[in-house]
């Protein structure tokens, strides 16, 4: 069974590869470096209980309701869930650490008691440059913290 903490992050859930390189420069459409302020995003990929998918998918739906008007500094809160029910992936992208711990807030004080009991597995990959109360907030999901490695976002 996953800790609350492992789940800290609104159920940060990976949606395939993560566009967003925040916080670092990348190239731009016109070969110019592109700074992405203080922005972090994550993603989170989870296995989901045999029978639990329905479930999620109405937790899912209050989640992101509440995230989209309440939250302005949450800029992404995307949901997918694989054809046979087993796996879901999730996108998240704050404007900064703050709007993250702020999300992480209401996450744990209206969802984390009932997500848990519908997942089995998570795994959580964080891009940017989180502040350390984010860092020490995610800590017990274990993250992977990923760095820039090259490309372009249009």
């Amino acid at each position: 069974m996953m800790s609350r903490v492992m789940l800290v992050g609104a159920v940060i859930i990976a949606l395939s590869a993560v566009s967003v390189f925040a916080g670092h420069a990348v190239s731009n459409a016109q070969g110019e470096d592109d700074t992405m302020g203080s922005e972090v995003s994550w993603m989170y990929a989870v296995t989901i209980k045999a029978g639990q998918v329905d479930a999620l998918r109405d937790l899912i739906a209050e989640m992101a309701s509440r995230a989209e008007a309440n939250e302005p500094g949450t800029l992404e809160y995307h949901w997918t869930i694989s054809e046979d029910g087993t796996t879901g992936h999730l996108r998240e992208r704050y404007e900064s650490s703050e709007a993250a711990l702020t999300h992480l807030a209401s996450f744990n004080a209206n969802f984390a008691d009932r997500l848990m009991p519908l997942l089995d597995s998570a795994q959580m990959f964080v891009n940017g440059d989180p502040s350390p109360a984010l860092r020490q907030e995610i800590a017990g999901a274990q993250p992977t913290y990923m760095v820039e490695a090259g490309g372009f976002i249009r």
